[in-house]
């Protein structure tokens, strides 16, 4: 194939993929327009995002939190935003703007990202712990000292584990 063939059909291709974005995008609205007339239908509140997090980012914190330990698409993302609720439309491109929440979720060291079997990069929010000591393991200096030079989180845990102090995942 020469090269002036090959662009073409590049070029094709690229806008093939534009427009089923933008119908794709079209059809994400009318879902979502369509679900919350439903749940009027039916008298249910129509669950909502601005009845917690207001902003996308705060959105997608939220949604990040309740994944499942492997994370989450940016397009899974994007599904739990509609069914929630969200307003995408506010966006010129809502798919554009969700990558970047995520990204600098992954940069803020929030979120974690991780590229799965199938190629595809999912997100997850990055686990918090809180550390209960006692008395003792606070007046423990050389304890303390350790603390504060293990390489991370995960080490920290595990001596708090060992010391049989309280550790509690939230």
């Amino acid at each position: 194939m020469n090269l002036a063939r090959s662009k073409s059909a590049l070029l094709k291709v690229e806008k093939e993929i534009q427009e089923l974005e933008r119908r794709r995008a079209t059809l994400d609205d009318a879902i979502s327009r369509l679900r919350r007339t439903a749940f009027w239908f039916r008298g249910e509140n129509v669950p909502s995002a601005s009845a917690g997090p207001q902003s996308l980012t705060n959105c997608c914190r939220a949604i990040l939190r309740g994944a499942p330990p492997t994370g989450l698409t940016a397009r899974e993302v994007k599904a739990n935003l509609i069914e929630v609720g969200f307003d995408l439309e506010a966006f010129q491109n809502g798919m554009s703007a969700i990558h970047t929440v995520l990204k600098r979720l992954v940069q803020q060291h929030e979120a974690t990202a991780s590229i799965d079997d199938g190629g595809n990069r999912r997100y997850a929010a990055k686990q918090q712990f809180v550390i209960g000591l006692s008395r003792a393991d606070v007046e423990d200096e050389d304890f303390i000292k350790r603390l504060l030079e293990a390489r991370s989180p995960e080490l920290i845990v595990q001596m708090v584990q060992q010391r049989k102090s309280r550790v509690r995942q939230v």
